[in-house]
């Protein structure tokens, strides 16, 4: 009787209600070839993270559409392992660990997926989107490693993951080699909130929450609005976004603070207040989005990148766009979409896209992760001359760039990492003089952050004002460009630049008969040619005619050194 009531104690005990997160997805190798120690098998590596045992039967994998049932009895004791993989793997992978063939076992994609971990009601335990940008570097995410978990009692921690650093590429059925190896925080890491409508708001989280403290309209306010929370929902299996819906609509060209309060870690261990702006999406028109910075000849170990700026008051989702090029007869080449769903660009800020976004942080540690988008293909970007477009939805274009590499500041010897940069947001894309050569105090180019040559519009009421009566054009970033801001009563000037010595003697000409608007800039390297002008003080005279107005004449001084 007394082993009767054992038994009935331990199947009641196996067949308990299993919380969340109770047992967890802890290691996979998606992409095993080449191999660098293990054998060439797919494998996912489960962890119980209870204080009960528990029996894998009728457990399953969900991966897409497909389910796949783990079967059969198999008893998992508390802080204990136990790796998966299919029936022509077993033999491979039992020489190495406990390991388990599954009927059917889910082919894994090598670049990224979703996996999720369900117990036999149904129940969401645990799911992972994976990537192969969590490996650490290049090498590994081309076959032969493992991602493994680094500290399993955070399992919806930001940046939980990593590549092995086991000598034989993975540790399937052992502690993990990258385990507690750093301190993994609960972090409110919050993505982005998007205008769905005017009416909803879709907030987005970079890890999994609790989803109780998710679904509580209490939780969020907008602030300074009467515009309040009406309900909120998220789904899983990844608890990381919640669908607002609001009581009365946003306007347009407004941007809002959403604040959160009593959110929850996803296993409930930590609450966490934040903000976080947001507002309605503005379809972008040409030069709303403008290409503010390229890098076309990247160093040996680097790969290319376009910088975007939102030169508008609004927020534009820049996943919308494409990315082109135009051929040598005027067609589109192949367009590539920058991303699916959502990326929030707001007024003024800056979005790299490259095919390798660790390769940026690496050579410039100050520029933002969040505001990179990695493409697994990039349009051809030709070391010595090219071209780029921006694309909206309907493959209208947005902004174009043609660039060459005599657009450099031609006293670099190696113009290899250097990027161009934009001089004046609101001056013309195919002008050659809006371009220069990144300075070298900013390691030759600042993704994501204001250009080192950037020039800003400065108020004035005369017709020509410099930036600054001293350049210095050595490319350091300082006063390496000539700016005469101008502001006319009327369009149709035709207008000459000149430059003289003090001995009366003209040099060159800046610019010869350019038809002016009614304000911009006329910008200058400094140079005569590819040659540098003898330090000292120079005269700059300006004389712009009008057919229906006076003629401006006026002489500014500038010094070079």
């Amino acid at each position: 009787m007394k082993w009767l009531w054992i038994c009935i104690l331990n199947i009641s005990v196996l067949q308990a209600q299993v919380d969340r997160y109770a047992l967890v997805i802890n290691e996979i190798m998606v992409d095993p070839s080449p191999t660098v120690g293990l054998p060439n098998a797919e494998y996912i590596e489960l962890r119980n993270c209870s204080k009960q045992t528990i029996d894998l039967n009728k457990w399953k994998i969900e991966k897409g559409s497909s389910t796949y049932i783990i079967g059969g009895t198999i008893l998992l004791k508390p802080d204990s392992l136990i790796v998966l993989c299919s029936k022509s793997n077993l033999n491979l992978l039992s020489q190495h660990s406990r390991a388990f063939a599954m009927n059917s076992f889910p082919s894994l994609i090598n670049d990224e997926g979703l996996l999720i971990l369900k117990s036999p009601e149904n129940k969401t335990i645990h799911a992972i989107a994976y990537t192969s940008s969590w490996h650490e570097n290049t090498i590994k995410s081309t076959g032969g490693w493992s991602l493994e978990m680094i500290d399993p009692n955070k399992p919806c921690a930001e940046n939980n993951w990593t590549s092995s650093v086991h000598s034989s590429g993975g540790t399937p059925g052992a502690e993990n080699s990258v385990y507690k190896s750093k301190s993994i925080v609960d972090e409110l890491n919050i993505n982005q909130c998007i205008g769905v409508t005017d009416k909803s708001l879709l907030l987005q989280f970079n890890n999994g929450m609790d989803s109780a403290a998710l679904s509580n309209p209490m939780n969020y306010t907008i602030a300074n609005t009467p515009i309040q929370i009406q309900s909120a929902k998220t789904t899983g299996p990844l608890f990381n976004e919640v669908m607002l819906t609001l009581t009365s609509p946003l306007n347009t060209n407004t941007i809002y603070k959403l604040r959160l309060n009593n959110l929850q870690s996803c296993k409930r261990e930590k609450s966490f207040a934040g903000e976080i702006e947001t507002g309605l999406l503005k379809d972008p028109l040409p030069n709303d989005i403008i290409i503010n910075e390229i890098l076309f000849n990247p160093p040996a170990d680097g790969k290319d990148f376009i910088e975007l700026l939102n030169n508008t008051n609004s927020i534009i989702n820049i996943n919308d766009l494409y990315l082109s090029s135009f051929n040598q007869l005027g067609a589109l080449n192949t367009s590539y979409k920058i991303g699916e769903g959502f990326f929030n660009l707001f007024p003024k800020d800056y979005v790299i896209i490259t095919e390798d976004t660790a390769f940026v942080k690496k050579y410039w540690p100050s520029s933002f992760h969040k505001k990179m988008i990695q493409l697994k293909t990039l349009p051809s970007l030709p070391d010595d001359n090219g071209n780029i477009a921006v694309l909206d939805k309907q493959g209208k274009q947005i902004d174009k760039m043609v660039y060459s590499d005599n657009m450099h500041y031609p006293f670099l010897h190696d113009v290899s990492g250097v990027s161009l940069e934009r001089i004046e947001s609101n001056g013309l894309s195919d002008e050659k003089s809006n371009w220069h050569s990144a300075s070298s105090s900013s390691n030759y180019a600042t993704p994501t952050q204001e250009n080192s040559q950037h020039k800003k519009t400065i108020a004035t009421n005369t017709s020509f004002t410099p930036s600054s009566h001293v350049i210095t054009p050595n490319n350091d970033g300082v006063e390496d460009i000539f700016q005469l801001q101008y502001k006319l009563s009327e369009a149709g000037y035709m207008c000459s630049v000149y430059l003289f010595g003090l001995n009366g003697n003209m040099i060159m000409k800046i610019i010869d008969n350019q038809l002016l608007g009614t304000s911009g800039s006329i910008l200058w390297n400094g140079l005569k040619g590819t040659s540098l002008l003898p330090s000292g003080i120079y005269v700059i005279y300006v004389e712009a005619t009008h057919l229906k107005s006076k003629t401006i004449k006026e002489k500014l001084v500038v010094a070079i050194r």
